[in-house]
């Protein structure tokens, strides 16, 4: 004849199973703060564009695909940046120095930019954008501080 009642070895399976899923369910909900310090501002003039990217293909130019963004007053010197609620992953970062607060990274008839720029890792190729091989970085922690120094080629 079948029992009806669990017996002690289920509920104890049952038990671990749940546990399981909880704590399986609340680590993919982890979510951590990436603080970055905005080094080498030239000027107070401006804003600083900073973009957090999850697709390669979208860094670093393709602003309206970031996975965050925020745009800050420009400070000489250094400014700090927050995202928070960033889930664990590969992200890059891309920050423009936009002076004349038109939106773009300004260029001169040669496409040399005429603003700063900078991306994380600092990995800033002289001859084109920075791309995100180059740039990513992995969040894994509750907190990630990075530097971003900036560079101004005009």
């Amino acid at each position: 004849m079948f029992k009806t009642a669990p017996t002690k070895q289920m509920n104890m399976l049952r038990t671990l199973f749940l546990l399981s899923a909880i704590l399986l369910s609340s680590a993919s909900r982890a979510q951590s703060t990436v603080n970055i310090t905005i080094k080498n501002i030239r000027n107070a003039k401006g804003v600083c564009c900073v973009a957090l990217f999850s697709n390669p293909t979208a860094f670093p130019g393709q602003l309206n695909k970031a996975t965050k963004s925020v745009v800050v007053r420009a400070t000489k010197g250094n400014a700090k940046v927050k995202f928070d609620n960033v889930p664990s992953g590969t992200y890059a970062i891309a920050v423009i120095h936009d002076e004349n607060e038109d939106g773009q990274l300004n260029t001169n008839f040669l496409g040399i930019p005429k603003e700063g720029y900078g991306a994380s890792n600092n990995r800033l190729p002289i001859t084109c954008a920075p791309d995100f091989t180059g740039a990513s970085f992995i969040v894994t922690a509750k907190v990630k501080d990075l530097d971003i120094n900036l560079k101004y080629l005009l």
